[in-house]
């Protein structure tokens, strides 16, 4: 019989295979051997050491067994007395000398159905178990490292780099105010000098036009005429239709053509430097002012004009008709009183070729030409777009 696990042959009479541990069952073992009957009191037949008795097969001790060799085929002889039931005898074949095998004991079956297996020692199960609890206690530690004090030493490490880059931000910003600051309070200080020194130089330079005012008005006038009746100025007539006349205690020239203007001079009056000063009332028209440095028969001279809108302009006529006449000097100004009956007092200062502009006593500006260094003063009025008629009053003139 072979083994139905490993396949190797079994000895007879085993109950388990000597090699895997398989149980063997005997189911219709063959060849099939009947019992030697007995009388009673009458042992068994004793049929020398290769007969047996074969009843139904018991289980014999188990025994270190060794390998079994392949036999031959044993053969079968049936011996029959007469009378006695049959029999049989079995000679084997000649076997060859076992082979020295070590006592094997039986194997059992593994516990849990596992073949072979054998339980642990308690060494061995205390290691594993200390491992075990090294490796959880290796979790334990890899997942506090990760969720707690590994963050926790991040977040601290960029907190401190934070408060680095913030002390560093905090010095460069204080070290820039500190130069924004400098730089302000110099820029503060510089702009405070300049703005004194501007200061001081219009204070200055206000005090020399004032000054300047002051000095040419200051002495006796070489012409001081109230304009309230024929003294220096005298009456004349127009070609267009307009007058200078006295009225109402005051010198008035009127011009009604539109685009003209009337000049009346103080007749044989020469003056090169000199201060001119008089009180001027523009009842109707556009403008009127005063002239210096005339030629009434050449109708060159230097005009100070003053128009109803409150601007004013410094100009030269060389010639009657205006031809080469040019603007010097014009523009707006507070110090003027604009539109009509309205007293302005008009001052025309010449020294040399430097004229200065005043009225009601301030400062205007300051024009330089060389054309023409002396002549006639005289007074005008004139119409632009609407008949004119301007009262004069107050002359006064200054030598310089």
């Amino acid at each position: 019989m072979h083994c139905t696990s490993c396949g190797r042959q079994l000895p007879p009479g085993v109950t388990n295979c000597p090699f895997c541990g398989t149980p063997i069952s005997y189911q219709n073992p063959s060849p099939t051997f009947h019992d030697a009957p007995t009388q009673a009191g009458t042992p068994p037949y004793d049929f020398g050491p290769f007969q047996e008795s074969v009843s139904r097969p018991q289980q014999p001790p188990q025994q270190p067994v060794s390998p079994v060799q392949p036999a031959q085929p044993p053969s079968w002889q049936q011996s029959q007395q007469p009378g006695q039931p049959a029999y049989y005898s079995m000679s084997p074949a000649p076997t060859p000398p076992p082979l020295p095998v070590q006592p094997m004991s039986p194997m059992q079956p593994s516990p849990a159905g596992r073949r072979g297996g054998r339980g642990l020692s308690k060494g061995l199960t205390a290691l594993l178990v200390v491992l075990a609890l090294l490796v959880m206690f290796s979790g334990f530690g890899l997942i506090y490292y990760s969720a707690v004090y590994h963050p926790a030493q991040l977040h601290a490490e960029a907190t401190a780099t934070v408060q680095v880059i913030d002390a560093q931000q905090a010095r460069a910003a204080a070290t820039a105010n500190a130069q924004a600051t400098g730089t302000a309070i110099a820029i503060a200080n510089a702009t405070a000098t300049a703005n004194a020194q501007a200061t001081a130089q219009a204070v200055a330079t206000a005090t020399a036009q004032a000054n300047i005012y002051t000095q040419a008005t200051s002495g006796t006038p070489a012409i001081n005429d109230s304009l309230s009746f024929a003294n220096n100025w005298v009456p004349q007539t127009g070609v267009s239709g307009g007058g200078c006349n006295f009225s109402a205690g005051a010198y008035h020239i009127t011009e009604p053509t539109k685009g003209f203007f009337l000049f009346c001079p103080a007749p044989g009056s020469n003056f090169g430097n000199c201060a001119f000063q008089v009180r001027v009332d523009m009842i109707a028209g556009d403008f009127a002012g005063l002239g210096i440095r005339a030629n009434d028969s050449a109708g060159s001279a230097y005009y100070f004009t003053l128009y109803s809108d409150g601007s004013y302009d410094f100009s030269l006529w060389k010639n009657r008709n205006g031809d080469d006449s040019r603007s010097l000097q014009s523009g707006n100004s507070l110090a003027i009183k604009a539109g009509h009956n309205q007293i302005n007092t008009v001052t025309l200062i010449a020294r040399n070729h430097t004229f200065y502009l005043y009225v009601n006593q301030h400062y205007i500006a300051t024009v330089q030409d060389s054309t023409l260094s002396a002549g006639e003063v005289g007074l005008f009025g004139g119409d632009q777009t609407h008949p004119a008629d301007v009262a004069f009053s107050n002359a006064k003139v200054w030598r310089l």
